[in-house]
Order: C-alpha cells, then sequence, then structure tokens
C-alpha cells in the first residue's frame, strides 16, 4: 500500500495560502478557511471562498480527516449562508484551475426579483453567469455588490458560525458508525 507524503500547510508564494494568513475570515480551523470576497470585488453579497488549509490540488490529495469532513463542513457553511442571505440555493463551484489550492466558490442563487433589487441581471446572476459578472466587477464594468450588505452577511456569518462552529470529524464518524442506517 501507498502512503501519500502529506502536502504542507503554508508555501512560501501561494496567494491562496497568504489568504489563509488574514484576518478577514469568517470561520478558520485546522482543516478550512472560509472568507467572503472583499467588498471591491464582491459581485454577489454572500459569494463566499472555502478552501483548504493545507497546500493540496484538490480531493485527491486529501488526508483522510479533510475527505472525511469536507461535505459535512461545507453543508454546514451553506445551510447558513442560505439561511442568512435568504437565497434560493447555494452554488458549490470547483474547479482547481486558478492555484494548486483546493478552493470551492460558494454563491448565492437568489430569486430573480433579489437579483433586480441588487442590480444584477438575471444572465448574471444565475449558474456561470456569475463569473461573468465577477470579471465585470474586476474589470470595472460592473459595479461591485452593495458593500453594506456584504458587510452584513459577512458578520451574520461570522457570528453564525462562533455560535454553531464547523464540524468535526472524530464526532461526525464517531456517530455515523454507531447509528443504524
Amino acid at each position: 500500500m501507498e502512503i501519500k507524503k502529506q502536502s504542507p500547510v503554508r508555501v512560501d508564494g501561494c496567494p491562496i495560502c497568504k489568504m489563509n494568513d488574514l484576518p478577514n475570515y469568517i470561520v478558520s480551523n485546522a482543516l478550512w478557511h472560509c472568507f467572503q470576497l472583499h467588498p471591491k470585488s464582491c459581485p454577489i453579497p454572500g459569494y463566499l471562498m472555502f478552501q483548504s488549509q493545507r497546500h493540496v490540488q484538490g480531493p485527491q490529495e486529501f488526508n483522510d480527516m479533510e475527505a472525511g469532513n469536507l461535505m459535512f463542513a461545507l453543508r454546514h457553511v451553506e445551510t447558513i449562508l442560505k439561511e442568512v442571505t435568504g437565497a434560493e440555493r447555494i452554488y458549490t463551484i470547483m474547479i482547481g484551475e486558478t492555484g494548486p489550492h483546493f478552493h470551492a466558490h460558494l454563491i448565492p442563487r437568489y430569486s430573480d426579483e433579489r437579483l433586480a433589487d441588487l442590480g444584477i441581471s438575471k444572465s448574471l446572476g444565475i449558474a456561470m453567469g456569475v463569473f461573468d459578472l465577477f470579471r465585470k466587477v474586476m474589470a470595472k464594468e460592473h459595479p461591485p455588490a452593495d458593500k453594506n450588505e456584504c458587510e452584513r452577511v459577512h458578520m451574520e456569518m461570522k457570528r453564525r458560525l462562533q455560535l454553531e462552529p464547523l464540524p468535526n470529524t472524530g464526532i461526525i464518524m464517531k456517530t455515523i458508525a454507531n447509528s443504524k442506517l
């Protein structure tokens, strides 16, 4: 049986590792780091990045703790994000192309009416259109999301996740093992 060498927690020069060191996170633990995009570049209130603490490309490089915890942690964050934003659902997009670091985009899918209230056309507020919206915001061709709403979502997510921390894999896995399916 081949044993994979563990990736280091931090790699010099990695922009995502540097972001994980910043204090702007919504929630952070030994496995994951989650933050909302900066208000100057945030296309939609509640657009979160969820990324691994370790420098790994994707699930194929996860250790057992990361692999066993990822979906529990994502479900937990997305459930709270949906409640805080009032979104109809949360898009979860994992591509792994922009850097050698696992990250997922968690993007609220607002109702058509809410998108209109936010000044976002439906074509830019749903599905892969959100990436076109993000590029337009970065190119200053579209205004970023309302700063006050982004701040409200950030603070409420942080508050809720302090009260309801990310799940602990060991406890969850033990509960599953002891349950009758």
